[in-house]
């Protein structure tokens, strides 16, 4: 039996509920208000978290690592696994990219004032960025004339993270991987934010449409795809959202993997994918 954790009332849950059902597999589908610490483990084969503690959750990070050891210490494959996890805070997967030459905007963390002035003054215009979290909440832009903004953020947290904001062509690219396969990318846009999420109010297009009427963006798909595969294997992760932002230079940026990925704006049935790959792996342990 395999154990899901996520919320009940999303796109993304009813999809893998669905498929589940229809495969005839053996699962429980849990929030995270509905489970208990220290839980019994020993009726499970694998455990995979579509989504995190809600951010009110005092302690959210430490909570989520407690679960996912306590269940690989019971030797279950547990989906993210710690390591991966331990990686995938924005500013770990930033300088781990770095690090392998993948094209990231600049980005630091400071706990001073002159930090962030010293950064502006070279960069411009920033984005002002959680640790963690998804969806781009918490997400701000900041112009160089309205330094106060990150200077109260300071403040209030003891540090920022900041990165530069990149010109970008109205629109990034997500791009999702279960196992080795991509099973689908799209483009999203927003009009009416410079973020481009979709429950921000953006909106999604398949590769298909998007690159038959661009064609020369063509190639911005074809080198997110081989940044998607890279970022998912050095971060250790089976299954991932990864978003890529071409910019007015025509470079692409890598911005973020998510091993909570959405996957509302797919034409593909991701969920299907992602029911087939866990129970691959349960009939493979029998």
């Amino acid at each position: 039996m395999m154990l899901i954790i996520g919320k009940h009332d999303t796109f993304e849950a009813r999809q893998i509920v669905k498929y589940l059902t229809i495969r005839k597999a053996s699962f429980e589908y849990r929030s995270w208000s509905e489970l208990e610490q220290p839980m019994n483990f020993k009726k499970y084969k694998s455990i995979i978290i579509r989504m995190p503690p809600p951010l009110r959750f005092k302690d959210m990070p430490i909570l989520l690592l407690n679960f996912i050891e306590a269940g690989e210490r019971e030797r279950l494959r547990v989906i993210p696994s710690s390591d991966s996890l331990r990686k995938c805070d924005k500013l770990t997967q930033y300088s781990i990219t770095k690090n392998h030459r993948i094209k990231t905007p600049p980005t630091i963390l400071t706990s001073t004032e002159n930090g962030i002035k010293k950064f502006i003054e070279q960069h411009g215009d920033i984005i002002c960025k959680p640790l963690i979290g998804g969806g781009g909440k918490g997400i701000l832009k900041v112009k160089a004339e309205n330094i106060k903004l990150v200077r109260d953020k300071l403040k209030e947290e003891g540090y920022v993270l900041i990165q530069k904001f990149v010109e970008n062509l109205g629109y990034d690219i997500r791009t999702i991987i279960i196992g080795d396969e991509i099973v689908s990318q799209y483009a999203r846009m927003n009009r009416g934010d410079f973020r481009y999420n979709l429950h921000l109010g953006g909106s999604a297009i398949s590769k298909k449409e998007f690159t038959s009427k661009n064609p020369n963006t063509i190639r911005f798909f074809k080198e997110s795809e081989k940044i998607a595969l890279k970022v998912k294997k050095i971060l250790g992760l089976e299954m991932c959202g990864i978003d890529t932002l071409p910019s007015i230079e025509e470079d692409l940026y890598f911005l973020e993997a998510n091993p909570f990925f959405g996957f509302k704006g797919a034409v593909e049935n991701v969920g299907e994918k992602i029911v087939d790959y866990l129970i691959q792996f349960e009939n493979n342990k029998k």
